[in-house]
């Protein structure tokens, strides 16, 4: 059974108030190590640096579960189309800003034909397309470098745009539970991320009026379509 809406929102209410009181302690920790790599680097031996790396990496995956919790409770409240956007900047943006870790995985991503501009939040369609790319770039076969196309369609009073990559897929079975909060279909240590990133998604096309969804690429891989208003 679902959870109401009143109930829903008390638990948003909740987990906003849990990210504001973890974020002290968690710039504490993260400013002690700094610290302590500046005072005693010169002395810690090989185990005592991996402590401080494990500390390190540790405090890089909450900051970045904060993050994104943050911006899913933001999202709560429908959002109304404030201005135009056009997906072009916005991809071309994130194109740099992405382009360490496109490089990285010798990733090609690719934008099919003139992207549009859409009526919508600025901030909410950077979200969406930079989650999707991210998953892209992190769900790949063994021994295949990520392949990206982004590409759109106009469908009456809304565009449909797809990014559509070339990696692992995701089963049928699992494809409407993907969107839920904290869904992960793959181990932490295997693919990494907090399962918070296609409901993240979802809820940003909802609110705009959109809907999105998962089908197959063929001969393998993942097509994700959303709508936003045209």
């Amino acid at each position: 059974m679902g959870l109401t809406n009143g109930a829903k929102s008390e638990l948003e209410a909740l987990i906003h108030n849990i990210v504001h009181d973890l974020r002290s302690p968690l710039v504490t920790i993260e400013s002690m190590v700094v610290l302590l790599r500046e005072s005693a680097s010169s002395r810690l031996d090989k185990d005592e640096t991996s402590y401080l790396e494990h500390i390190e990496s540790g405090a890089r995956l909450m900051r970045d579960l904060l993050s994104d919790l943050t911006e899913y409770t933001l999202l709560a409240e429908k959002v109304d189309p404030i201005g135009a956007v056009d997906l072009r900047d916005v991809m071309d943006q994130l194109l740099v800003e992405l382009a360490p870790e496109i490089a990285r995985a010798k990733g090609d991503v690719r934008l099919d034909g003139d992207l549009p501009t859409v009526h919508a939040d600025a901030a909410a369609v950077q979200t969406i397309l930079r989650q999707l790319l991210e998953n892209s770039l992190k769900f790949v076969r063994p021994g295949v470098a990520p392949a990206v196309s982004v590409s759109s369609r106009r469908q009456g009073g809304f565009y449909e745009i797809e990014v559509a990559d070339e990696g692992i897929g995701i089963p049928e079975a699992s494809r409407q539970r993907v969107f839920g909060i904290f869904t992960k279909l793959h181990p932490r240590a295997k693919y990494g991320g907090n399962g918070i990133g296609l409901a993240l998604v979802k809820r940003a096309v909802e609110s705009h009026g959109g809907q999105v969804r998962i089908e197959p690429r063929e001969p393998a891989g993942t097509r994700v379509i959303f709508t936003l208003p045209a």
